[in-house]
């Protein structure tokens, strides 16, 4: 476990800058037209990502899937309200306990207007929630805000 959280704070820049490089069309129409989105940050220490193929069926087509690595992944969600961003996240977490329900995952969210187009703050929030769901063994679940879902 310790490995992991190590990893997750050495390296959360390069994720971020990654981040970034994919999420450009949402960031500019929330700015633009204030159409917001979030993010789910997810990790698996079962390797089970490299069948993404069926998250995406569960996906909108504005919707985003960003692999960071055989362990990580973001899920990036197209025009969401307070409410329907976790419901996406939650509806996310369904489907992978329904194709993956053997192995655990952790998973962390944040909704962007939340941050202020604060894009780093956001990623920031989205690693110490998801470390927080790793240390107190919050598997298979979605850790937001201080709540649990």
């Amino acid at each position: 476990m310790l490995n992991i959280l190590q990893e997750l704070q050495e390296n959360r820049h390069s994720y971020y800058n990654l981040l970034l490089e994919n999420i450009s069309d949402y960031t500019y129409r929330e700015g633009r037209y204030a159409i917001r989105f979030s993010i789910a940050l997810i990790f698996s220490p079962d390797n089970f990502f490299n069948d993404i193929d069926t998250l995406h069926e569960s996906f909108r087509e504005t919707d985003k899937v960003i692999s960071i690595n055989e362990h990580l992944l973001y899920a990036v969600f197209d025009a969401v309200d307070e409410k329907s961003y976790l419901k996406a996240s939650e509806n996310l977490c369904k489907t992978l306990q329904k194709t993956h329900f053997k192995e655990k995952f952790y998973t962390a969210t944040a909704y962007s207007e939340e941050f202020n187009a604060n894009y780093l703050d956001m990623t920031n929030k989205l690693f110490e929630r998801l470390e927080y769901a790793l240390k107190n063994n919050l598997h298979n679940s979605v850790v937001y805000q201080d709540y649990i879902i």
